[in-house]
């Protein structure tokens, strides 16, 4: 429902969506890779970082390599949602 309409408003503006999409993922990620950072840098550090560059990599990679709209969609969503979830665990552990 809410996913559909959403995703069908992407579509339609797909190119200012993608690119405003690059801009606030990939800023939401660096603060998420410098909250991650400022505690400690064990092990599990270092997995959250990982997965956090990997998936703002995989969207910038998907959007400029012309990917279907549906995959960079979900990317942008699955970005969004990890880099926010480990700026919250940064900040409240």
């Amino acid at each position: 429902m809410l996913y559909t309409k959403v995703f069908n408003q992407f579509k339609e503006g797909y190119l200012g969506y993608a690119t405003l999409g690059l801009l606030f993922q990939s800023c939401l990620g660096g603060v998420a890779a410098m909250a991650i950072l400022h505690e400690r840098t064990g092990f599990s550090q270092h997995a959250q970082l990982l997965t956090a560059v990997v998936l703002c990599m995989m969207y910038n990679a998907s959007m400029m390599a012309g990917f279907n709209k549906k995959w960079v969609f979900n990317l942008l969503i699955a970005s969004l949602l990890l880099n926010g979830t480990f700026i919250l665990l940064a900040i409240l552990v």
